[in-house]
């Protein structure tokens, strides 16, 4: 009688492990993950196998630093969210949106979010090549996630590492297009402030539990 019991206690898990809902990551997760696939890259070689690429000996002097970096675990976890488009506006020349289409206003809404990375890059470095080589190995994913209602960036800090950039673009029914970028900036977050006297008026920087 016990072998039955057995076999019928075997299959009951089977069968709830089959329906069970797969594990989701958390966005910190998620960051994490792109963080050390950016890590990755700048220490693969044969990842940058063009030429141009290989004779620009201050983007790769920046390459070797991003490799040498320890991101897996983060000091901190900060959210940077409100309107990128004001922002934008506010430090430098950009269309009126006012006119736009809705679709129209939210692709672009969402171009100035994704260049906030670049722009914080050169701002920092004042270096095209640091900009190049942030960008050559940003990393991206889609996934299912309904732990935002909004698009905001992600800065995840280390304490022998540069902090990591994600946007996290919201789509339709879920959808979130993350993007991660390395930045050159060891200052974070009181740096922001310097460069960009806009951001308390515009944008919220805010440190998220984990």
């Amino acid at each position: 009688m016990k072998r039955p019991l057995l076999l019928l206690l075997i299959l009951n898990v089977a069968v709830l492990n089959l329906f069970a809902k797969p594990f989701k990551k958390t966005l910190v997760e998620q960051g994490l993950y792109l963080a050390s696939l950016m890590k990755e890259k700048a220490s693969c070689d044969s990842y940058f196998a063009e030429a141009s690429l290989k004779d620009d000996d201050d983007l790769f002097a920046t390459l070797s630093e991003f490799s040498s970096d320890d991101v897996s675990k983060p000091t901190a976890v900060y959210k940077i969210s409100g309107n990128f488009t004001e922002f934008m506006q506010g430090i430098q020349a950009t269309p009126d949106t006012k006119a736009f289409s809705p679709v129209l206003r939210k692709e672009f809404e969402l171009s100035m979010l994704s260049g906030f990375p670049a722009l914080w890059n050169f701002s920092a470095t004042n270096s095209v090549s640091c900009v190049a080589a942030a960008s050559v190995i940003s990393s991206h994913k889609v996934f299912v996630s309904k732990e935002i209602s909004e698009s905001c960036i992600y800065v995840f800090t280390f304490e022998d590492a540069y902090p990591v950039a994600v946007t996290f673009e919201c789509g339709e029914d879920n959808a979130v297009f993350a993007t991660a970028t390395f930045v050159l900036d060891r200052h974070f977050p009181k740096s922001l402030e310097d460069m960009f006297p806009e951001i308390g008026r515009r944008l919220n920087v805010k440190k998220i539990s984990y």
